[in-house]
């Protein structure tokens, strides 16, 4: 397994970068960066956020490389919203759920038959499509992947 930084002198490598363009283009010394790709140091997210748009990397894998796990899984959930944030007509859910003063538990929210995903004055759609009873189930599914930590009832 490579370390993280392996993983970004390969990518700087494959850009066709020197340390010293790298350095430059990211506004930190040759020493620091030779220090990140050697392994002697650890990157702050700021300079990982910099690297992956510079090597044009995936954020939150960088994050999670370089032990910021929680930061990793906040940028990916970003990430994912940004992607599908065009595909939802999700305005008024997201009035309701702000309004909400209470903690639910979205497995069983979305077992539920009458809530905001089938009220009929608010019909979320994804690419033109109404979510039907299997895309609750694949929005199950997704959560399972994206929070496997909390499979066993942990909280």
């Amino acid at each position: 397994m490579k370390s993280l930084g392996m993983i970004i002198k390969d990518q700087r490598k494959t850009k066709k970068l020197t340390l010293v363009q790298l350095a430059s283009m990211l506004d930190v010394t040759q020493g620091y960066l030779s220090n990140i790709e050697n392994g002697n140091r650890n990157p702050s997210p700021e300079v990982l956020k910099k690297l992956s748009k510079t090597l044009e990397m995936d954020y939150s894998k960088l994050l999670h490389e370089a032990g910021y796990d929680d930061l990793s899984k906040a940028a990916l959930l970003a990430q994912t919203f940004d992607v599908f944030k065009d595909e939802f007509d999700v305005s008024d859910t997201f009035l309701r759920m702000t309004a909400l003063e209470e903690t639910i538990d979205i497995e069983n929210f979305l077992q539920q038959d009458s809530h905001l995903l089938q009220s009929e004055n608010i019909q979320p759609k994804y690419k033109g499509h109404l979510l039907t009873e299997q895309d609750r189930k694949r929005i199950l599914t997704m959560l399972e992947v994206l929070f496997p930590e909390y499979q066993n009832g942990e909280e």
